[in-house]
């Protein structure tokens, strides 16, 4: 019976594999649709926004992630017929998305993504560390070593990955993505200069309303789902001293629970964020109650909703997404926070 089974496994395989070649023969989806002169794949939506506003109409880009974000993707084989098309590719790097990035390349067997795969967090610590870029541009989780735990200082592997939310970092990216395809579309080069010259100033103009819609607001501390949202923090003066999930795809444990409804008690958190990817009940509801528990009608802890920007519809992506996403952030705030 098991050799029957081993030899049908056998057979299964070469036939899902012929077939498989055939795909790529003759019948593969064509991902680009345009004749554009620049195709670009991006990792997931923040950077689709970041490279259609700098390419214009010189480039057609595909997101990878669009529903499911970066910490619950895997690798899909449609994903290497995306990179097969593509003329460069944009990830974050920084093992926020190198896992399923990595294996569309290699499976797309595509040589032009030679030496064109740009992680933009991986560039962005590098011109730190080499001096090139100021070092507040990057931000460390809470520190997890068994000896120095709830410390916030320097581990390469600490580093907070969420760049996108932080409008200074956005634009560092926005200017990489700009000298990436000046290189492989010298043509295009003045256009991506006016192009990326334009979007700096609206990204400038993002940091400096936020500033003015929250100005006035004397409770500033939120805390959110899981750290996805520090670098959103740091731009706009707000304060995170906490998250719900540690790992977005895990909970914590009770003792850690515990840990959280003391501190958010002790520090007298009255905003929690929720996510549109992620449960609002569970972890989320069980806080709201434990911090509500003997508070005075009218008081009670609230809860809101931020996009931490990882998810979209692709139908939704466009050069305004990032931007409006990010002011529907700060409406929600302004509107909720006293």
């Amino acid at each position: 019976m098991l050799a029957r089974t081993s030899a049908f496994s056998i057979i299964a395989t070469v036939v899902g594999s012929f077939a498989l070649v055939l795909s790529g023969c003759s019948g593969a989806p064509t991902v680009f649709k345009t004749d554009r002169p620049v195709k670009v794949a991006v990792s997931f939506p923040p950077l689709y926004s970041f490279v259609a506003n700098v390419a214009g109409d010189r480039a057609e880009v595909r997101s990878i992630c669009t529903t499911t974000g970066p910490h619950g993707y895997t690798f899909n084989t449609l994903d290497s017929y995306t990179f097969r098309g593509a003329d460069v590719a944009f990830a974050l790097g920084l093992g926020f998305d190198d896992k399923f990035i990595d294996q569309a390349v290699v499976n797309a067997g595509n040589p032009k993504l030679k030496g064109r795969v740009v992680k933009l967090g991986d560039k962005l610590v590098a011109g730190v560390e080499a001096k090139k870029l100021p070092k507040p541009l990057i931000l460390y989780g809470v520190c997890d070593h068994p000896d120095h735990q709830g410390q916030k200082h320097e581990h390469k592997d600490d580093i907070d990955a969420h760049m996108w939310s932080g409008v200074p970092q956005a634009k560092v990216f926005v200017e990489q993505i700009r000298d990436t395809l000046k290189e492989i579309d010298p043509d295009g080069a003045a256009d991506y200069d006016k192009n990326a010259a334009a979007y700096l100033a609206k990204l400038d103009q993002l940091r400096a309303d936020g500033r003015e819609m929250l100005k006035d607001k004397k409770d500033r501390q939120i805390v959110t789902f899981h750290a996805s949202m520090g670098y959103f923090a740091d731009t706009f003066d707000l304060t995170i001293p906490d998250t719900i999930r540690k790992i977005p795809t895990d909970g914590r444990t009770s003792k850690e629970f515990r840990e959280l409804v003391d501190k958010c008690r002790q520090l007298n958190v009255r905003t929690i964020a929720v996510e549109p990817q992620y449960p609002k009940e569970g972890e989320v509801y069980v806080l709201l109650k434990e911090l509500n528990k003997g508070i005075a009608k009218g008081t009670e802890v609230q809860v809101i909703e931020l996009d931490p920007l990882e998810t979209a519809p692709a139908d939704a992506l466009s050069a305004e997404w990032y931007e409006e996403k990010m002011r529907e952030n700060l409406a929600v705030l302004k509107k909720a926070l006293p």
